[in-house]
C-alpha cells in the first residue's frame, strides 16, 4: 500500500511543478531545499507506541498535511 501511495505521489509531481511555473511561482530545485521547507515535523520519542503503529499514526499526519497543502494549492492555481 505505501509503494502504491508513493508511485501516486511520484507521478504527480511533474505536473504540480509545471503548474507552479505556469502562475509564476518556483519549484523545488534540489534536495537540499526540499530539506529546509518540508513541513512534516516529529520526534520519535513516543514508547508507548509499536514502531508500525507509529508508522501508521505519522503517515496519516503526513498524508493530512499533504491535503491541507493541496487544498491550498489548488486555489492558487483554480
Amino acid at each position: 500500500m505505501l509503494d502504491e501511495q508513493g508511485e501516486a505521489i511520484f507521478a504527480t509531481i511533474d505536473e504540480l511543478a509545471e503548474r507552479i511555473r505556469k502562475i509564476g511561482g518556483t519549484t523545488m530545485r534540489s534536495i537540499g531545499q526540499c530539506r529546509q521547507t518540508r513541513r512534516p515535523s516529529r520526534t520519535n520519542d513516543e514508547d508507548l507506541m509499536s514502531r508500525r503503529a507509529r508508522c501508521c499514526a505519522e503517515l496519516m499526519e503526513d498524508n493530512k498535511k499533504t491535503v491541507v497543502n493541496m487544498r491550498k494549492a489548488h486555489e492558487i492555481a483554480g
